[in-house]
């Protein structure tokens, strides 16, 4: 009987503990989110989506610490952080149709010019396979930063060399046809002694994805941000 009693006084407990907590949840007029919610909110907070949408700003703090020296000292073989920079940064950049992070991009492989060995030769082959991305605005900011870069560390290059580059640079019309750019990029390998890989470079949207060429639509759009964001 004390046992009953017991377990009569417990179940009581709880029901008058539940009935407390529904008039404290009535009274406050904010019902509990649904579950519907929470997996919401879990899902904007996606490390993805966080991570895509900073990869513009970080690359374009990454240019202006370049710029400044900051990472100077940090040369091969002492650090591996710049050939790490090019090829993340390639990853990032190549075949994206986001505007500013493709400029944000040519201008961090320009920043990376001036290290020395294999890092140059990364920054560079990365540069001239931007000379042959499939938009033409990209190809021209490409060659016109690229010259600009070698004039300022022509000390660098072979001079007789870097003269034909500087030629190939300003009269190619590297906003023309995209096969006809494919020649002097070639020539541009063989001027600034970087190695040609067999394989055609893949730069630029390509694909199935929302900013391949056979996406239409998406292409136009995103190559019109990428023009007015140029300026031209």
């Amino acid at each position: 009987a004390a046992k009953a009693r017991a377990a009569k006084a417990a179940a009581a407990a709880e029901s008058a503990g539940d009935a407390e907590t529904k008039d404290e949840s009535k009274s406050s007029g904010a019902p509990p989110p649904p579950p519907a919610a929470g997996a919401a909110a879990a899902k904007t907070k996606s490390p993805r989506k966080v991570q895509t949408r900073l990869v513009a700003p970080v690359l374009r703090t990454l240019d202006l610490l370049l710029a400044a020296g900051v990472f100077d000292a940090l040369q091969e073989p002492r650090s591996p952080f710049a050939s790490e920079a090019v090829r993340l940064v390639r990853a990032r950049v190549m075949r994206s149709d986001d505007a500013q992070r493709v400029m944000a991009g040519i201008n961090v492989f320009l920043g990376l010019v001036p290290f020395d060995g294999d890092v140059r030769e990364q920054a560079l082959r990365a540069l001239l396979d931007l000379l042959v991305h499939p938009f033409p605005k990209v190809r021209k900011l490409t060659s016109a930063r690229l010259y600009e870069r070698l004039l300022t560390h022509e000390d660098l290059f072979d001079e007789e060399k870097l003269d034909d580059a500087l030629v190939l640079l300003t009269e190619t019309p590297w906003d023309g046809d995209r096969e006809a750019a494919f020649a002097p990029r070639e020539q541009l390998h063989a001027l600034l002694g970087v190695p040609m890989r067999e394989e055609r470079p893949r730069v630029g949207p390509q694909g199935g994805g929302k900013g391949a060429a056979g996406a239409g639509g998406d292409e136009h759009q995103h190559y019109s941000a990428l023009v007015n964001e140029m300026g031209y």
